[in-house]
Order: structure tokens, then C-alpha cells, then sequence
């Protein structure tokens, strides 16, 4: 009985996972084949039609584009349509709603109810009640797009306004929807939807967006924000059939709603998809809001199942009617076996039902496929833009205003202060690790800018972390680093540390969401780590990137330092592909800022063309007390570090093991103490050596700094700007530090500090600090005025902006500086809703 309970669920699994193996094969089988022919007749009939559409765009002459400070007469007469089958009982809350806001709307409107053959005495209910509204009785159910084209067809206004039965409109919704045709080029102005129960989940808000990938297309319905409400008329991918208005002269141009689509469904994303790609703008607004039932009248008349199978079958035919950029075409019906079993086993039903759903979907597109090349074909001479312009900018708020040339000019940047995006690969903190000269730059900028900080975090309990910033900041978004494979990368491209720790979609989604819902007039992108996230979300926007290490650098002093064949075979690889990895990785970025004069000659050296600028790192040294001598009662050596980074693990063994040895047979009392988050396990046994102390993350650094005698920093290891070397400075300690930790800074050997590079020469430098008070005193006084005069918070601060005024094209140095102030947390975060 035992042995039957343990392989009875042994034995389902086996034949289930059979049964996966089979029907996945069957499909790649027989669908790859048709869809490679398909390719290849898509492709084709391309082709031939290519000339024939470079002819027809010659002979055609392209309207010129309004300009966007010449605004048209707005146009106040609309005609409403809405379609109703056996839905007396929607009629009964929209009508009244609908006739209160014509009433409220100043213009001649009218209002058309097309009655799909219902049975329920809609008709009656209509005439007897609302004669004024015009009744177009049809003797069946021509569902939602015949239904809506046999109303336009009684239309005579130049707006139309489509409404589900099952909407009921606010107050000021006709006013909202008009007042975005305010320039010739707005095709279409979509509402704002909500649901009558505020618990359930916004499934539809009328802000959307669509992204090809994978071979297919991603639909989905995003939260409206901020944002959306200051600037009132944002891009959308798509205007919903069910509560927006349209220009009349461009929906027939257009050809109305596409009957490939019919019954439902997608036929209002083809449309708006051909108004963008003609070179019109579709717009949102949270002005006209609209209550929804949704799918009020399909569930009960279709069932779910049925509509999201239509859904499906209607996004292949989507691709296959709109979707002309050859890539993506051929992307899309190379991928679409792997894409059936892929949807089928995310799909929540049983895998075998799930793969029958989705070829069902494929096959009932089949039969439309001459009628979609022939309107593919037909169509084209009137494109403007192409399929990835059109998916960059109908999703991206920054980008479709920088397209339209909206975005903000000099005077208003001087007089408002920049919008800032800075993007961290880790959270900055005060006296916790290196992230302090970031805290202090943000904190300094936000005196004149407003700066939204986004920042990875590696546990959810860092965000209470986050509470110092957003005291001065515009917005701080954290969200938790994720893991993951890095995608397949046979050759290496990538370095695994990246590839593993910083590749994760969830992470890439929220950067996305961000950046397309918001514009920004510049954004920064900290360390290389949020470089490699973000490389390929920021193409067209005014970006720097500061390296605070380059990998080039710090891959070749490993490589010196390397002994053995073996690990200098294993170093140079390493060397070489972060080499290559990082030519690709700064020629993403618009300018490229180098902490030291080292790094940027390092950088310029094998990265041709590349513009690059030094800004050393500063600190505010009002922040740090004075020395106290007395505090110094003991012969302590402090070393801190963030202990995730290599430099900081090498340093602090070769201190540890080599060093302090040396360093304790002529100071037998002397300790030493490890300071920082995340020890490696290498760190975490120097515990056991003598007089070593690793104390892993604590609230603050301070206390062990201003206790220890001497500061240490046994950095042998990579480039940048050292901000360990600033904090003993600005804290009046003596400090013993290696050449390359001091490079940038100005360091000037038994003044500031005392410099070697072997562990007999570190070692006797600490010694002598151990036993001279004096010279201790000499070394921490002379430090601290160096941070004073050269390393102050405003002067980086004022160098960042010099430098975003030569990237944007003129000067945002004139603002005067305020305190930074704690500002209300008001926004919505962007959350995507998946539709279909």
C-alpha cells in the first residue's frame, strides 16, 4: 500500500511528462513547416510589393505636420454610437448618463443606438422613452464591428465616439474626449475606464501599450499616473473601441474598423495601430472617465472561453495584417510553434486542452490570410512610420514628445529646475558603504532639480533604507535584485556576474514602466551593473553614464597580479571579454563620466569616439565630527568596504594574511577591523587570525572610524575614485593606502598620506602610525583640508550640470540652490494589466 501511495504520483508525473514530450513534438511537426512556408509567402508578396509602395509614396504628397504651437478650432460635434444586443437592462444606466453630458457639452450632438436584433424590447424601450435619440434597428446580430460600421454609416459629425452598452460616462467626459483634437494629427482620444466594484482588479484603465516579443505581440492596459494627469494628453497604443472618439475624416480614410476582425476584438488596436503608422498620434486622457461592466454583455451571450479564443485568433491576424518590418514578420511565424506550447502551459488549463486552444486560434486565422495580404499590401503607400518607431513612441510618453518636439525648452528647465532619472545598481546610503557619494549627489542636485532615484535593492528589507532619500526626492522606486540564467549566451558576450545577478525581466520590466510613463529631461545611469540592465531601454534619450569602475581596468590588474598558467589563461579571458563586452556597453550611452583622469584615459584608450568627462567624487565634510585623540586609546586599523565587491575581498586578505602579520610582531596589541556589508566567506574566516575583527553590515560606520587610529585602504584592484580614501580624509584620520586607491585623488605621500604597494612597506606604514600621535595628527588635519578645498559635495554637483547643459545644448547652471525638502509621495505606481 506504501509503495503503491510513493509511485502512483511517480508514475502520473512520468506519463504526464510523456504526454508534454508528445504533443510538443506533434506540434513543432506540423506546424513549423506551414509556418516556415508562410514566412516565406509573407516575405515574398513583401517584396514584390515593395516597389509598387516606393512608387505610390513618390507620387503622393505628404501633408506637412501642424505644428504643435498651432493649434485647430476645436471641433464640438460628436456623434455618439453604441451598439446593444439584448441589453435593456445597460441601456437603462448609460442613456441617462450619456443624454445629462450632451446636454452639459456645448455643440450639436447626436446619439445612435444600433439594436443588433435583441429580444429583450430594447427597441421599444428606446423609442418611447429616448425619441430624440436615433435608432438603427438591425434584423440580426452583427456583433461589435459590423454593429459599429452601420452606425457610423448614420453618422453626419466629424467626432466619433464609440461607448459600450455597458459603460455609464462621468461628468465632464465629452469635454475631455474634444479637447484633445487640438491639433490636425490626433486621430483618436481614449477615456478613462474604471469598474463599478473599486476591489476588483483594473483588467481595462484606457491607458495602453503594446510590445513585440517573443514573435508575438504584448497587449495590456497600464495605471494611469502622475503624469498622465499634469500633462492631461499622453500616448496610448491603442484608443478602445468602447470609450473613445475618433476623427471622422481619418476613420474612413482609415477604411472604419477592420472586418478582418469581426466579430470583436483587436479591431480597435488594428485601427489606432494604422493611425500611428499614417503618422497621427492616438492619445489618452484621465479627463473623460467612463464605469464599466466588463465583458457585460459578450460573457453572457459567448461564454469566456469562446472570446479568448476570437482574442488569439485575432492577434495573429493583427501581426499578419499590420506588422511589415521583415524581422519581426519572419520572428514571429518561425517562433509561433514554440509560442502555442509556451502560451498553452502558462494558460492555466490542462497542457493537452491548452495546446488545442491555441492551434484552434491558429487555424481559425487561416482562412482570412488573403484578405490580410491583400489589405497588408494595399496599405503600406500610406505608412509614415515604421513598426518599431511606431512601438517606440506610442509607448513611450519621453520619446513621442521629443518626436513631436514637446519637449521642455531651456527657460522652463531654468525656471523649474531639471526632471531627473538617476538609475543605481544598489541603494544609496550614508555611512553604511561607498553609496554615500551618490546619496550626497542626489541629495545636492535635488536643491535645484526634481530627481526620481530608482534603485535595486537586494532584500525587500532595504526599502526602509530608502526613507532619507525620499525626503528630498521627487520619487524613489526600489525593487528587489532577482537572479536569473542571463538567457542562452554560447559565446560568453556578457560576463556571468552580469548575466546572472543583473538580467532578470522583473527587473527590466519596472525600469520599463518607468521610463515610458514618465518623461525626463535627462537620465543617469549609475554603475555598470544598471548600465547592462538598461542599455537597450534608453536609446534616443539625452543619457549619461557614470563609470564608477571600468571593467577594461579592472580585469587587466587582475590579470597583472595573476601567478600560474592556469590562472593567468583563466585572467585573460576574463580580461578580453570584458573588454569586448564593454566597447558594446558605453557606445549605448550619449556621454560617459570617469571618476579619475586615469580612468578616463583608460576608457578613451580602446573605446574610439567615445565622449568622456572626469568628475572626481565629493563629500560633505560638515557631516563628519572633528578628531578626537582621545577616542584613539586603542592601536586599531580600520578597513571598510561593501564586501560584495572583488577589490574589497582581495584588499582586505591581502591585509588581513599579509600585512597585519608584519604589522603585529612589532605592535603585539594591535587589531584590526574588517568594516562592511555582505563578507564573502573568504572575509568571514580572517576572524579566526589574531586580532582581527569582522564585524559584517552595521547601522554605521562612523563609531569604528572615529575609534580606530589609523584608516587602511589595501586596494590593489580595478579603477575609479575611492570614496574610502574622501570619508578618512573628511574625518581627519590618518591614512595608510596603496597607489592605485589614492589614483585621482590628490594624494600627496607623507602629507595626506602615507603610500607603498608591498605588504613589508604597508605594514611598516601602519606601524609608524600606531606609535606617532603626532604624525597621525599631521596626516588627518592635512587630509581634511584637502577634502575642504577639492572634494566639496556642490562643486560635483555643479559639475554634473555643466555637463547635462553640453548634453542638452545649453546652460541649467543659473538656478539658485534651496534645502532640500520632504516632498509628498502622490503617485501611482505604472502596474501592467495583461489583456487576452
Amino acid at each position: 500500500m506504501n509503495l503503491l501511495a510513493i509511485f502512483r504520483p511517480l508514475a502520473a508525473s512520468a506519463w504526464s511528462t510523456v504526454v508534454r514530450a508528445v504533443v510538443g513534438i506533434a506540434v513543432f511537426v506540423v506546424l513549423l513547416p506551414l509556418c516556415a512556408l508562410l514566412a516565406a509567402v509573407f516575405l515574398a508578396v513583401d517584396l514584390v510589393a515593395t516597389p509598387v509602395v516606393w512608387v505610390a509614396r513618390l507620387k503622393a504628397r505628404r501633408p506637412e505636420q501642424a505644428p504643435l504651437d498651432a493649434p485647430s478650432k476645436l471641433r464640438r460635434s460628436v456623434s455618439i454610437v453604441t451598439v446593444t444586443f439584448n441589453g435593456k437592462h445597460f441601456l437603462e444606466k448609460l442613456l441617462p448618463s450619456l443624454l445629462a453630458e450632451v446636454a452639459r457639452t456645448p455643440g450639436e450632438h447626436e446619439v445612435i443606438v444600433v439594436e443588433n436584433g435583441s429580444t429583450d424590447g430594447s427597441v421599444e424601450y428606446v423609442r418611447q422613452n429616448y425619441p430624440t435619440v436615433k435608432l438603427v434597428a438591425l434584423p440580426e446580430n452583427r456583433f461589435f464591428v459590423r454593429g459599429n460600421m452601420a452606425g457610423v454609416k448614420e453618422a453626419t459629425k466629424d467626432i466619433l465616439v464609440f461607448l459600450n452598452n455597458d459603460m455609464v460616462v462621468k461628468e465632464g467626459f465629452l469635454n475631455g474626449l474634444l479637447e484633445g483634437f487640438t491639433h490636425p494629427d490626433v486621430f483618436g482620444v481614449s477615456a478613462e475606464i474604471f469598474f463599478h466594484d473599486p476591489a476588483k482588479r483594473r483588467e481595462e484603465t484606457g491607458k495602453t501599450s503594446g510590445r513585440f516579443r517573443g514573435g508575438f505581440l504584448d497587449l495590456a492596459h497600464d495605471l494611469p499616473g502622475d503624469r498622465d494627469a499634469e500633462i492631461q494628453y499622453t500616448p496610448t497604443f491603442w484608443a478602445g473601441g468602447g470609450s473613445a472618439a475618433f476623427d471622422r475624416a481619418k476613420f474612413f480614410e482609415i477604411g472604419g474598423f477592420d472586418l478582418v476582425f469581426d466579430p470583436f476584438y483587436l479591431e480597435d488596436t488594428g485601427l489606432s495601430y494604422q493611425a500611428w503608422k499614417r503618422g497621427w498620434r492616438v492619445l489618452f486622457t484621465p479627463r473623460a472617465g467612463t464605469w464599466h461592466a466588463h465583458r457585460g454583455t459578450s460573457r453572457k451571450v459567448f461564454g469566456d472561453d469562446y472570446i479568448d479564443n476570437i482574442i488569439r485568433r485575432n492577434q495573429h491576424l493583427f501581426i499578419w495584417r499590420n506588422i511589415v518590418d521583415p524581422i519581426w514578420t519572419l520572428e514571429h511565424f518561425l517562433r509561433t510553434p514554440y509560442n502555442v506550447l509556451k502560451r498553452a502551459y502558462r494558460s492555466g488549463r490542462p497542457f493537452v486542452r491548452g495546446v488545442k486552444f491555441e492551434v484552434k486560434a491558429f487555424l481559425k486565422a487561416l482562412p482570412r490570410l488573403g484578405e490580410v495580404l491583400w489589405k497588408r499590401s494595399a496599405t503600406r503607400p500610406a505608412y509614415r512610420r515604421s513598426d518599431r518607431k511606431v512601438l517606440a513612441i506610442a509607448n513611450h510618453l519621453h520619446r513621442y514628445r521629443r518626436e513631436l518636439g514637446a519637449q521642455r525648452d531651456a527657460i522652463s528647465i531654468r525656471r523649474e529646475g531639471m526632471r531627473l532619472l538617476i538609475l543605481c545598481g544598489r541603494l544609496p546610503r550614508l555611512n553604511t558603504d561607498g553609496s554615500w557619494i551618490l546619496f550626497n549627489l542626489v541629495r545636492e542636485l535635488a536643491r535645484r532639480h526634481k530627481v526620481t532615484l530608482f534603485a535595486l535593492l537586494d532584500s525587500s528589507e532595504e526599502d526602509a533604507q530608502a526613507a532619507p532619500l525620499r525626503e528630498f526626492c521627487e520619487e524613489v522606486v526600489t525593487v528587489v535584485r532577482q537572479s536569473s540564467s542571463g538567457g542562452l549566451d554560447l559565446h560568453h558576450r556578457v560576463p556571468e556576474r552580469l548575466a546572472r545577478d543583473y538580467s532578470a525581466y522583473p527587473m527590466r520590466a519596472a525600469l520599463q514602466r518607468l521610463l515610458e510613463t514618465r518623461d525626463y529631461d535627462l537620465v543617469q545611469v549609475e554603475y555598470v551593473e544598471m548600465a547592462h540592465l538598461v542599455q537597450d531601454l534608453v536609446a534616443g534619450l539625452p543619457v549619461v553614464h557614470t563609470c564608477h569602475e571600468p571593467l577594461n581596468l579592472f580585469y587587466e590588474r587582475i590579470y597583472r597580479q595573476s601567478r600560474g598558467l592556469f590562472a593567468r589563461c583563466r585572467a585573460w579571458w576574463q580580461w578580453a571579454q570584458s573588454t569586448c563586452y564593454e566597447v558594446s556597453l558605453l557606445k549605448s550611452f550619449r556621454h560617459v563620466v570617469a571618476l579619475s583622469d586615469v580612468d578616463q584615459h583608460n576608457l578613451k584608450g580602446y573605446v574610439r569616439g567615445l565622449e568622456v568627462t572626469t568628475i572626481p567624487s565629493g563629500i560633505d565634510v560638515s557631516a563628519y565630527p572633528e578628531r578626537d585623540p582621545a577616542q584613539e586609546r586603542r592601536p586599531r586599523v580600520a578597513f571598510v568596504g561593501y564586501f560584495r565587491h572583488p577589490p574589497n575581498v582581495d584588499g582586505a586578505v591581502w591585509l588581513a594574511r599579509e600585512v597585519f602579520p608584519l604589522v603585529r610582531r612589532q605592535v603585539p596589541e594591535a587589531e584590526l577591523v574588517l568594516v562592511g556589508k555582505d563578507p564573502t566567506s573568504e572575509v568571514l574566516a580572517l576572524r579566526s587570525l589574531p586580532g582581527v575583527e569582522v564585524t559584517g553590515f552595521v547601522p554605521d560606520i562612523l563609531p569604528y572610524m572615529m575609534e580606530s587610529a589609523v584608516m587602511a585602504v589595501p586596494i590593489r584592484l580595478g579603477g575609479g575614485l575611492r570614496g574610502k580614501v574622501l570619508e578618512a580624509w573628511a574625518a581627519g584620520k590618518a591614512l595608510v593606502s596603496t597607489r592605485i586607491a589614492c589614483e585621482g585623488f590628490h594624494a600627496q605621500d607623507g602629507e595626506n598620506v602615507l603610500l607603498a604597494d608591498d605588504a613589508a612597506g604597508f605594514a611598516a606604514a601602519l606601524v609608524r602610525c600606531l606609535r606617532d600621535p603626532e604624525l597621525r595628527s599631521k596626516l588627518g588635519a592635512a587630509g581634511r583640508r584637502v577634502a575642504q578645498e577639492r572634494y566639496s559635495c556642490e562643486a560635483m554637483a555643479r559639475s554634473y550640470e555643466k555637463l547635462y547643459g553640453e548634453i542638452l545644448g545649453f546652460d541649467i547652471s543659473r538656478l539658485p540652490a534651496q534645502a532640500p525638502t520632504a516632498r509628498p509621495m502622490t503617485g501611482r505606481s505604472a502596474q501592467a494589466v495583461q489583456r487576452g
